[in-house]
């Protein structure tokens, strides 16, 4: 037979016949090296397709975590860059915190209501930065966040 694919080989794994045609026994006084990965317990059958199941389970579990730790980080560097802009243009502009957070967020989501207008040189060099900046990540954000709910609802779908 030729090769296959990744589907196929997991479906043969689920089917306990098909295991037990992929089953290769290992005799245990055979061994040489009790220090062989195949060797869970004595006298423990193990094959081919317990090998493979336990791989398969752990780069899923492997690129969970990677997964995890991407949003984290992506939404712990979101959260500094918007409170950091909010101290520096706060300190700078010397408005109000809420009035402060409005304005760090309406130039970051491109919507920018204009009520608000930095007067401080500074401030205005750092708008244009922070928008470049600001409307990059927070595309970036909403790609993740819909990543994220798009692979919640296809696990829930193919479970």
């Amino acid at each position: 037979g030729g090769s296959m694919g990744a589907g196929e080989l997991e479906a043969r794994l689920n089917d306990k016949e098909q295991r037990a045609a992929l089953a290769i026994p290992v005799d245990l006084d055979d061994l040489d090296n009790l220090d062989n990965p195949l060797v869970r317990s004595p006298r423990r059958k193990v094959t081919v397709a317990d090998e493979v199941m336990e791989i398969v389970v752990t780069a899923e579990e492997a690129a969970h975590a990677s997964a995890r730790r991407r949003y984290i980080g992506m939404f712990t560097f979101f959260l500094v860059f918007v409170l950091s802009a909010t101290l520096v243009f706060y300190l700078l502009e010397n408005w109000m915190p809420s009035q402060t957070l409005l304005f760090v967020m309406a130039v970051m989501t491109g919507v920018g209501y204009g009520h608000v207008v930095p007067s401080h040189p500074l401030s205005k060099l750092l708008t244009v930065v922070y928008l470049l900046v600001g409307l990059t990540l927070f595309a970036v954000m909403i790609s993740q966040l819909l990543d994220l709910l798009i692979g919640w609802e296809l696990s829930k779908v193919l479970e």
